[in-house]
């Protein structure tokens, strides 16, 4: 509303007083002392403290902080390309792996193959010369206890043959041909 509006609202709720300063000149002026007040204070407020230099420095950190963030959203996105493509190699590498270690593993197995075929061929040798000399030995025995069987029997049959007489005989004759082979 104007001023022109407020003087004409004014002259149509009734005549003024020219003497003393109605009401509602007085609001008027006083609003308007305030208004000019609350602009001054307003302005040493904006000298003093600078808003538009403290909204000026956070717009700036505002941007600041986003261009950062979309620096790390790129070097955090080029790390994920690096790391997939590590893990990518990685799984090459593993399959590698795996391929060596099965082509080792089959080479141990066949060695170990080798070496027990050989220690059996070994083992078999030994066995064949154990039961050998097993054989020998008993073979050995044998003949050891058939000669003294044989001695036994022998024995047996001179004394049965032999009697005391003949036997006494004997010892005399083996007697003199001593004496005669000492003469």
């Amino acid at each position: 509303m104007s001023f022109t509006n407020l003087h004409t609202v004014l002259a149509v709720a009734g005549p003024m007083p020219h003497e003393v300063p109605g009401l509602q000149e007085t609001i008027f002026k006083s609003n308007i002392l305030n208004f000019i007040i609350l602009v001054i204070l307003i302005a040493w407020l904006v000298k003093k403290f600078k808003p538009l230099t403290a909204i000026t420095k956070k717009i700036s950190d505002i941007k600041n902080t986003i261009a950062n963030a979309e620096e790390n959203s790129k070097i955090a996105e080029n790390k994920f390309h690096e790391i997939k493509e590590a893990v990518a190699s990685t799984e090459e590498e593993v399959k590698l792996i795996v391929d060596e270690s099965k082509q080792v593993a089959e080479k141990i197995s066949a060695k170990i193959k080798d070496e027990i075929h050989t220690e059996t061929e070994e083992l078999n040798k030994k066995a064949d010369k154990a039961i050998v000399n097993a054989h020998s030995k008993g073979q050995s025995e044998l003949e050891k206890e058939v000669t003294i069987a044989a001695f036994i029997v022998a024995e047996d049959h001179i004394k049965n043959v032999i009697d005391d007489r003949l036997h006494r005989k004997y010892i005399d004759e083996f007697i003199n041909d001593l004496s005669d082979l000492k003469v």
